[in-house]
């Protein structure tokens, strides 16, 4: 998976399901005051607070899904759009009650995972030069590992040599391939180990 494809999936998933929830509850009330004439009742001192609330609740859903799809695509403005959502989230929570509380949830989890979303390190299968993980033990395309065999370490190497028998060849520690599935060491251009059949 090179750099470009790796996506914040969990964090768009939480945050466009809080945008969904904030969105319904907004709807929610904007259709319950058209239909019983809150709007023109006065809540909190303020006229059509009814009718506001509904539609504030609709735009801050709306702009949280929004801001998860730009965070999904652009990799790069993660962080800002975590920020963003968190920011209408917390909005949606003091005058819309967040998408009945469980939206306000999904989208503050959903920005903090794009804040601290970062895409993994990667470098190039030294077997079949595509692009894994920095981390990776085995290549996920080839099936190459980056797991040494125990000789190879140098605290190991004395160990070995002097529980090899005199005149058995020793493997090589550098520059030597080995079977994935026995560890034999592999001639050079070999396709198949010649200790087990293994396909390289």
């Amino acid at each position: 998976m090179s750099d470009s494809e790796q996506k914040p999936e969990y964090a768009f998933l939480a945050s466009l399901i809080g945008g969904i929830f904030i969105l319904v509850d907004g709807a929610i009330g904007f259709m319950i005051a058209v239909r019983s004439g809150f709007w023109y009742i006065w809540i909190w001192d303020f006229p059509h607070a009814g009718f506001l609330l509904g539609a504030l609740g609709i735009v801050l859903g709306v702009l949280i899904i929004m801001s998860a799809i730009m965070g999904y695509k652009k990799i790069q403005r993660t962080s800002v759009m975590g920020m963003t959502i968190i920011a209408l989230s917390i909005m949606s929570f003091f005058l819309t009650m967040g998408g009945f509380v469980i939206g306000f949830g999904f989208g503050l989890v959903g920005g903090i995972l794009f804040v601290v979303w970062e895409p993994a390190e990667m470098k190039n299968c030294l077997h079949c030069g595509k692009e894994i993980k920095l981390d990776s033990w085995f290549c996920p395309h080839c099936g190459y590992t980056y797991v040494q065999p125990y000789y190879q370490y140098p605290q190991y190497q004395y160990q070995y040599q002097q529980a090899q028998p005199q005149g058995q060849a020793q493997p090589a520690t550098t520059g030597q391939k080995f079977c994935m599935k026995c560890r034999a060491g592999l001639a050079e251009g070999a396709a198949f180990c010649s200790q087990c059949g293994q396909q390289t």
